[in-house]
């Protein structure tokens, strides 16, 4: 579990707890309506919003990238920004995406092979 990384985009969870991932990230545009009902939920107001289990809205441990965009989830207000660079402060997108897939070898393949 210490290696674990969850990245949320447009969450509209009730329940988000870091404690037990090395990294917990929330992207959301400011006008998507999905992160607005969730992620993006006024904080003084998360603990009124109740679940099915009487419980309030939860985000701990979570690291908040947030754009002042409107949009829906969907490529052209999340995934296609983020190939031109936005939400820049993400692990997602520094680690992950915005890396160039390197052309695997011959011998690093040759150990997976029999």
């Amino acid at each position: 579990m210490s290696k674990m990384e969850v990245y949320l985009v447009a969450s509209a969870a009730h329940y988000v707890n870091g404690k037990y991932v090395s990294n917990l990230e929330c992207l959301s545009n400011r006008g998507d309506p999905v992160a607005v009902a969730g992620h993006l939920y006024p904080e003084v107001l998360k603990r009124f919003w109740f679940n099915t289990r009487g419980a309030g809205m939860l985000y701990n441990d979570c690291i908040d990238q947030v754009r002042r965009r409107h949009g829906v989830i969907n490529g052209s207000n999340y995934l296609i920004p983020i190939q031109k660079g936005a939400f820049s402060g993400s692990k997602l997108v520094t680690s992950y995406l915005s890396k160039k897939p390197k052309e695997e070898s011959a011998s690093e393949t040759s150990e997976l092979l029999p």
